[in-house]
């Protein structure tokens, strides 16, 4: 009985060494260009004098995310001694959708409601879903009609950021059966049901490598484990 109270008496001290001297001096933001440091920090609660370690980064990445639409990721990085630094990463927009008083919805590729505007230069012009509610920092919430539809849309955009093919189109026609984008101007891209997109998109890498310079047309990615191109 004796050495439990000796070890609880340890851990005791321990932990109010830890309060003593894991107090923070300084708190940053690194990684964001969009919103100010200040702004950032405020809504963080993160200030000198909070704790180094007890601090949730749950909580900051929860504050920050809910303040700032254009915020996808949120870390919090401990540098011992006194240090606290918010590593923030800032989405862009991968498609803009029309709404019905004109306006364009900016998304990112998972969905997420990064801005409503009267006009829209980046991003994807998406058609094809009907929007039931749209408030930017949320998810984008589409009619129940749409609903598989949309997240067949949401696979697509994030496939085509991965395979850097998203700043070559101009437009998206959703569909579950057959969602058809353009790639340059040149080409319409049809991919057929919801199947195996990574590996669509694999094909139509090499098949664009292959076209002669200067041919347009469809490339048709809805027969599996084939790739048709159709000359205009």
């Amino acid at each position: 009985m004796r050495r439990l109270f000796i070890v609880i008496a340890m851990l005791a001290v321990i932990v109010a060494a830890i309060a003593i001297f894991s107090k923070v001096e300084t708190v940053s933001v690194e990684g964001g260009s969009r919103y100010g440091e200040d702004e950032i920090l405020a809504v963080s609660g993160l200030e000198p004098g909070v704790n180094l370690w007890t601090e949730s980064e749950r909580a900051v990445r929860s504050a920050v995310k809910s303040a700032f639409p254009y915020i996808s990721d949120v870390q919090l990085i401990r540098k011992f001694p006194d240090k606290l630094i918010i590593r923030v990463t800032e989405a862009s927009p991968a498609a803009k959708i029309q709404l019905t008083d004109g306006t364009f919805a900016l998304i990112s590729e998972n969905g997420n409601v990064l801005t409503v505007e009267e006009s829209a230069s980046d991003g994807v012009l998406l058609t094809g879903l009907t929007v039931a509610e749209c408030i930017p920092g949320q998810m984008l919430t589409v009619e129940d009609s749409s609903a598989e539809t949309f997240n067949y849309v949401k696979e697509i955009l994030q496939q085509l950021r991965e395979f850097d093919l998203l700043n070559r189109a101009t437009y998206l026609q959703a569909s579950i059966m057959n969602p058809k984008f353009d790639l340059d101007g040149k080409y319409v891209i049809e991919l057929g049901a919801r199947s195996g997109t990574d590996g669509k998109l694999s094909m139509l890498i090499r098949t664009l490598s292959e076209i002669p310079y200067g041919e347009h047309g469809r490339i048709v990615l809805s027969v599996k484990d084939e790739v048709h191109f159709i000359p205009n």
